[in-house]
C-alpha cells in the first residue's frame, strides 16, 4: 500500500478512527485474518464483522450517543420495560441499557447473523431477553426477510414499493406482535423501532395496541415503504412528536 492510498482510506475514515483509534481501526480494516473482531467502544468491547455496517451503527449508538433524547425522558433508576426492535448486533441494546441498568430489554432481532453476534455482545446482561422474531402486527405468520443490497442491517420483512428498489429473499422466519410479547402493553415505557419499512404495518394494523407505549423512538424508511410517515403522524395526531437526528423521531404518549 503507498503513502497515497493509505493517506485515502485515513480520510475516509477518519471519523471512524477519530472514535475508536488507529490502531483499533487497522485491526477491524486489515483485511486478513478473522472476518469478526471485538472493538472496544467506550466502556464496551463488542464483536463487529468486518466490511459490514456494524462499526458505523455501533460507533452510532455508543459514542455519538444516538438515544441522548430517550435519557432524559425518564431517571436512570427507572425498572419499566424496553423493546429494541431491529436489535442488529445488540448496540443499541448496550446504549439503552446504559441509560436505564435496571430495566428489562426484550431485544428483537430475526436475522440470523446479527442474532449471531448479538448473543456474543449480551452474553453477561441478564436483563436482556433475545427474541429471534420479526415485529409485525400478527403473530405467528411466516414471512421472507428481504435481503436489499444495503448491508445486515437493512434486511426487512417489508415489501417495498419503491419501483426502483430491489431486493432478494432470504431465509423465512416467524412474526410476532406486541400482545405477545408483553401481556400488559401499558408497561412497555419504551419502543425502539427500527426494521426497515415494517414500521409501517404496525402503524396502520396495529396503532391501537401501539398507542399504549408510552414511548415510540422510531426511525421511518419511506424510500422503502410510501406513506410511512404520513401513516406514523396520523397515528400520532393525539401524541407528542418530536425530530430526532435524520429519519428518526419520537412520538410520546400524553394521556
Amino acid at each position: 500500500m503507498n503513502s497515497r492510498s493509505l493517506g485515502n482510506i485515513l480520510n475516509k475514515y477518519r471519523k471512524q478512527i477519530n472514535r475508536i483509534g488507529l490502531k483499533q481501526f487497522f485491526k477491524y480494516y486489515y483485511p486478513f485474518g478473522k472476518k469478526i473482531v471485538s472493538i472496544k467502544i467506550g466502556k464496551h468491547s463488542l464483536f463487529v464483522r468486518k466490511n459490514s455496517s456494524d462499526l458505523k451503527v455501533a460507533i452510532k449508538c455508543l459514542a455519538e450517543k444516538e438515544f441522548v433524547l430517550l435519557s432524559r425522558i425518564f431517571s436512570q433508576d427507572h425498572n419499566g420495560i424496553i423493546i429494541d426492535a431491529g436489535a442488529n448486533i445488540g448496540a443499541s441494546v448496550l446504549a439503552l441499557s446504559d441509560y436505564y441498568p435496571n430495566a428489562k430489554i426484550i431485544a428483537i432481532e430475526p436475522e440470523r447473523n446479527n442474532l449471531s453476534i448479538l448473543k456474543k455482545n449480551l452474553k453477561d446482561h441478564y436483563n436482556v431477553e433475545i427474541i429471534d422474531k420479526a415485529l409485525a402486527s400478527k403473530s405467528g405468520n411466516l414471512v421472507y426477510l428481504h435481503d436489499r443490497g444495503t448491508g445486515r442491517h437493512g434486511f426487512t420483512i417489508a415489501k417495498s414499493d419503491n419501483p426502483n428498489s430491489s431486493s432478494m429473499a432470504t431465509d423465512e422466519v416467524k412474526t410476532i406482535n406486541l400482545e405477545s410479547l408483553v401481556k400488559d402493553i401499558s408497561k412497555v415505557s419504551i419502543l425502539k423501532i427500527d426494521i426497515e419499512g415494517g414500521e409501517n404495518d404496525l402503524f396502520i394494523n396495529d396503532s391501537k395496541t401501539l398507542n399504549k407505549v408510552k414511548i415510540i423512538f422510531v426511525e421511518l424508511h419511506d424510500r422503502i415503504v410510501r406513506d410511512c410517515s404520513n401513516n406514523f403522524f396520523e397515528f400520532s395526531k393525539n401524541r407528542v412528536v418530536i425530530k430526532g437526528d435524520s429519519e428518526k423521531f419520537l412520538s410520546i404518549k400524553t394521556k
